[in-house]
């Protein structure tokens, strides 16, 4: 009997270290790689997106599976970083099997979220990190890959929203048609907004209406000077100049404002509005070359510290000033300053040091 016991002991003791020892390497504790989960990218020449091309496929990657010495689940995300960055915040895309592709505008999207610059080449470093288990990164380095090199020339991704259409009788300024709304300017309506807004140059006694379509067949609008109705006559504006014009299309309501000024203001203007000029005839694009410290700065309407502009994604499009998107500038110095409205909800700017 005595013989017995101490069998099943020894049987009960050698499945508790085997269990103990499973649980040890699922949880990536013991577990080592065999080697670097191998990396190559099929394209590593200078990388110019273009958005025409953005179905396409650009790169194909590869990578050499890593043995960790059990039959444990290994996970693989593919990093992305700007280089010189040391990893230190990437951008992760986790991948299974052995290869995957990448196409232009998903290529495109890793180099917006890491705030690369639009237009210009980038220095960018991709690299393998395998994983056993469900809990950490293994710490060995042998389970990164080696990084590769790439440069890329991303494109500016601008939003599209949803418009509604100003035919009228001033839109022979910006050389189009008058009262076609085929080809009228636009307004639109910002994700998250209750109204379709953008900048629009009007002469003296101005008529148009508000149309939800490019035609005269779907609702247009007229009304009076704060409300929509499509039964009222045609809208109006007294006063030539360029404004500013909001319209709720659920309350039926609109509001324009003359804008007779765009300028820069913060820190890095010594806390001073730095005018930019108007440099065409619907004042659609402004510009300055103007002297900035190190520090931020906003874009302002008319002087007023409640119209603001900042931008929140670094995307160089301008978005209602909130805490913490005011644009910032690294270093004092001579800047450029380019603002285009032509975009109704997309403004764009540049800021070049000369």
């Amino acid at each position: 009997m005595l013989t017995i016991f101490n069998k099943r002991m020894i049987l009960a003791l050698s499945v508790a270290v085997a269990v103990m020892t499973g649980c040890k390497k699922d949880a990536g504790q013991v577990a080592t790689p065999s080697g670097k989960p191998s990396l190559t990218f099929s394209n590593t020449n200078k990388l110019v997106m273009q958005e025409s091309y953005q179905d396409s496929v650009i790169e194909q990657i590869s990578w050499a599976p890593v043995n960790f010495g059990y039959k444990g689940v290994v996970t693989y995300t593919l990093q992305f970083d700007k280089k010189g960055n040391g990893f230190a915040s990437p951008y992760n895309v986790t991948v299974t099997g052995t290869s995957t592709t990448m196409t232009v505008a998903a290529l495109n999207d890793v180099a917006a979220a890491l705030g690369l610059t639009f237009g210009q080449d980038n220095d960018m470093v991709a690299r393998m990190r395998a994983k056993v288990g469900t809990t950490n990164y293994l710490a060995d380095a042998a389970s990164i890959s080696d990084s590769v090199s790439l440069v890329i020339n991303p494109y500016r991704v601008i939003p599209k929203y949803p418009l509604v259409y100003v035919p009228g009788d001033y839109s022979d300024a910006y050389g189009l048609p008058t009262w076609d709304p085929g080809t009228a300017p636009s307004l639109a309506k910002r994700t998250g907004d209750a109204y379709y807004q953008g900048f629009l140059v009007f002469r003296a006694g101005s008529q148009f209406k508000i149309n939800v379509a490019r035609n005269w067949d779907d609702k247009n609008y007229g009304g009076t000077s704060s409300t929509l109705s499509t039964s009222g006559p045609n809208l109006t504006l007294a006063d030539a100049g360029l404004y500013y014009i909001n319209a709720n299309m659920d309350a039926l309501t609109w509001t324009h404002v003359a804008v007779t000024s765009f300028s820069l203001y913060g820190a890095a203007t010594g806390n001073a509005d730095k005018d930019l000029t108007a440099t065409n005839a619907v004042k659609s694009l402004w510009s300055a070359t103007v002297t900035l410290g190190a520090g931020t700065l906003d874009f302002r309407v008319n002087h007023d510290a409640k119209w603001t502009y900042g931008d929140t994604d670094g995307d160089a499009l301008l978005d209602p000033a909130a805490t913490g998107n005011a644009i910032n500038i690294a270093e004092a110095g001579t800047y450029k300053i380019t603002l285009d409205l032509s975009l109704p909800g997309n403004y764009i700017y540049t800021i070049e040091k000369q």
